[in-house]
């Protein structure tokens, strides 16, 4: 009687760390596919989920789906989340902290968590090259977001604030 408890305890916890695994598989499979809404609501359970929290994978994955929100041309899907460069930012920096030195997901967070950067600094960029000094001004911040301990994006947006005369 005990074995049969026993073997049904483990079966319902396997099926519960399986289930948010499985949210996580979809949710790349949605990214993969483009359909990043549907990735964004499966990869949000997982990532408060106790069996799938630590695991730099989860973290990885929805970093990628709140960069391509973030980076995306098309204004419909970034508005899906409006904080989605902060949000890539913050899942590639637990990817950083929970994954060992020279693992795979670690090097690819530190990849991706540069170009997102440089995503950001580019747009800044590119709307101060238009004139677009409001909209190189919320780059800018967002890259202070981003990138908390370069002093760049705190440079440039001070520089946006005095050209916009909001002192």
């Amino acid at each position: 009687m005990k074995q049969v408890v026993t073997l049904m305890i483990a079966v319902v916890i396997s099926a519960a760390a399986f289930g948010q695994s499985k949210n996580v598989n979809q949710a790349n499979t949605a990214f993969t596919k483009g359909e990043l809404a549907e990735a964004m609501a499966l990869i949000e359970p997982a990532i408060s989920n106790e069996k799938t929290m630590d695991n730099g994978r989860t973290w990885y994955i929805r970093g990628q789906i709140y960069q391509a929100i973030a980076t995306s041309d098309d204004q419909t899907t970034r508005d899906i989340d409006p904080d989605a460069f902060k949000k890539a930012a913050e899942s590639y920096n637990k990817v950083l902290e929970l994954e060992k030195e020279g693992s795979n997901y670690q090097g690819l967070a530190k990849i991706n968590f540069d170009n997102l950067k440089a995503d950001v600094l580019n747009s800044g960029v590119a709307a101060y090259q238009e004139s677009d000094f409001e909209g190189a001004f919320k780059s800018f911040q967002t890259y202070e977001q981003v990138a908390p301990s370069d002093t760049t994006g705190y440079i440039y947006s001070a520089l946006m604030a005095q050209q916009l005369e909001d002192y």
